[in-house]
């Protein structure tokens, strides 16, 4: 169940936005969440559209826990089944799914391709304990599904990001990340860009950049709910070779950018060549790919190692037996 293991322990600046998974493929993007700071049972739903195959999926949780000192825990259901409980040890924590910056802003995320359905509403609900303030930033589930007759090229990047005033002689005022793969304006019909941020307030400029082209000017306004924020932005006109966006904290005292998704739709008759998919395996170990990279190749060599020592030990024995 654990997603972006990067050796993740509690950072006062956060987690740089780091690249997951992209590639192309024949199929789409799903991306939903909401609804803003509440107190658990938090809940929300989701309609997973129609599809062939589920190609990947995750879902992110932001939550607050009042300070970076306090410890408690965090349960999270999939229609009632329960992925488990989870510390969160603020400033101690070292799991390799939740990542904690500033003054407890949390970002907890779980790989759940292998539980979902196509075409199916789903809850996805979570509860905390402990000293946490524990309420709930709100939860976005991110999914890629193949279906024929569509074809696009995407790049989904996540971390925590702690954009912060002068704190300790130090401010942190803005992160760039960079999408991976080569995008060609003319190949593209629509290009959108999805960005969701943590710690919001409205009424504080912030600034969002794509390919160094502004997007917004106030762009963690509470758009979907108090502090939270998933948005989306049409940038088929912004599209060049390599993508960028830029987050700017701007007069926000605090803002954490936690999510950087790219996808655009090719034109009919468009990128009709073979479908590709990458994984980035220092940052993820939640796809059979890496997986078995890592659990079959050294298994291999252990099988191998076996045989060869009977082999010599079975060719001793016959010399001696000889001799």
């Amino acid at each position: 169940m654990i997603i972006i293991p990067s050796h993740a322990m509690y950072n006062f600046n956060g987690y740089p936005i780091t690249w997951l998974i992209y590639g192309k493929i024949h199929g789409d993007l799903y991306v939903d969440g909401g609804h803003g700071v509440d107190a658990p049972p938090y809940k929300e739903f989701f309609t997973i559209p129609n599809g062939t195959k589920i190609v990947w999926a995750s879902v992110f949780i932001g939550i607050w826990g009042g300070n970076e000192y306090n410890s408690g825990w965090i349960e999270v259901f999939l229609n009632s089944s329960s992925f488990g409980r989870q510390e969160i040890k603020g400033v101690n924590d070292n799991s390799l799914n939740i990542f904690g910056s500033t003054h407890g802003c949390y970002l907890v995320a779980y790989n759940i391709t292998s539980y979902l359905e196509l075409n199916k509403t789903i809850e996805i609900s979570v509860e905390t304990g402990g000293t946490i303030d524990g309420r709930i930033y709100g939860i976005v589930l991110v999914v890629v599904f193949e279906k024929p007759n569509t074809v696009i090229k995407f790049c989904i990047g996540a971390g925590n990001v702690g954009l912060h005033y002068l704190i300790q002689g130090q401010t942190y005022d803005s992160f760039t990340f960079t999408f991976e793969d080569t995008y060609l304006q003319s190949d593209f019909a629509t290009a959108t860009l999805y960005v969701s941020y943590l710690a919001t307030s409205l009424g504080e400029a912030d600034y969002l950049y794509f390919n160094d082209n502004l997007l917004d000017s106030n762009a963690g306004d509470e758009s979907s709910g108090a502090y939270f924020d998933l948005d989306s932005y049409n940038v088929s006109l912004y599209l060049d070779s390599s993508n960028h966006v830029e987050f700017q904290r701007g007069a926000e005292g605090y803002i954490h950018p936690i999510l950087a998704i790219l996808t655009a739709s090719y034109k009919p008759g468009l990128g009709e060549d073979e479908d590709y998919i990458h994984y980035n395996s220092e940052e993820y170990s939640g796809n059979s790919e890496f997986n078995w990279l890592y659990i079959e190749i050294p298994a291999i060599v252990l099988i191998t190692l076996l045989v060869f020592m009977f082999q010599y030990r079975r060719k001793k024995k016959m010399i001696q037996e000889r001799a």
